[in-house]
């Protein structure tokens, strides 16, 4: 799992009537260019790692986001090329309206997704993605539309909703991924390019990028049971 710093300064705090919504506004800085970071994904998560509340941030890097209650918060930022940044908890009282500036390290550039995709089917299987039916890779702005709702890749998969493709329970508190048009076994799962065997690894929902399903018949390389590739931009 990332772990990367991110200085925070706060500038204000303002209370609100107790029965406005709690706000955090801020502002996204690139700290190395001094510029402001522009259409940056932005994220507002619980303790729980459940995304409240999500936007983009706007000329001058600023944002907004909202919290349904009172509690203990953290801001996510997520740059195409760029590692995924996050600050410390913060504590939103009812209410309370919280000014900041994020400054965000740019740290270390990484190939879009859409590149890593193509790069990886296309080494393991042999596969150009442009040929695969749309509703197979999730790309980034499918998957932001999910997370409000799951917490893992198992709940991403079940909103996702693609067709002939469904969680199994396998006990233990594992489960896998089965393409229902074949009579195989669990899809192979690879992450970022990886194989990990056939058992759903304990990602969060935040961690991940993207995902694409491949059934047996895409590909003679596809394994029987299908398989599915993870991205997480790392």
């Amino acid at each position: 799992m990332w772990r990367l710093p991110v200085a925070v300064a706060f500038l204000a705090v303002v209370a609100s009537d107790a029965m406005s919504a709690q706000t955090i506004r801020g502002t996204l800085r690139v700290s190395d260019e001094d510029a402001a970071a522009v259409n940056a994904r932005v994220w507002l998560v619980n303790r729980r790692g459940v995304t409240v509340d999500t936007t983009r941030s706007r000329d001058l890097g600023r944002f907004e986001l909202k919290a349904p209650f009172a509690g203990e918060f953290r801001v996510v930022v997520r740059r195409i090329g760029y590692t995924p940044e996050h600050t410390d908890y913060i504590r939103l009282r009812e209410g309370e309206v919280r000014e900041e500036v994020i400054n965000l390290l740019s740290v270390r550039v990484l190939p879009t997704v859409e590149v890593s995709v193509s790069r990886d089917t296309r080494r393991l299987f042999g596969i150009n993605t442009n040929s695969l039916g749309r509703s197979q890779f999730l790309r980034p702005e499918q998957v932001d539309r999910l997370r409000p709702f799951s917490l893992d890749m198992t709940d991403l998969l079940r909103h996702a909703n693609i067709a002939s493709v469904q969680v199994r329970d396998l006990g233990g508190g594992d489960t896998c991924v089965q393409v229902r048009s074949f009579l195989g076994g669990c899809a192979a799962i690879y992450l970022d390019g990886l194989w990990l065997g056939d058992v759903l690894p304990p990602l969060g929902a935040m961690e991940i990028e993207s995902f694409l399903v491949l059934r047996p018949n895409d590909s003679v390389l596809v394994p029987g049971g299908g398989a599915l590739m993870i991205f997480t931009g790392r």
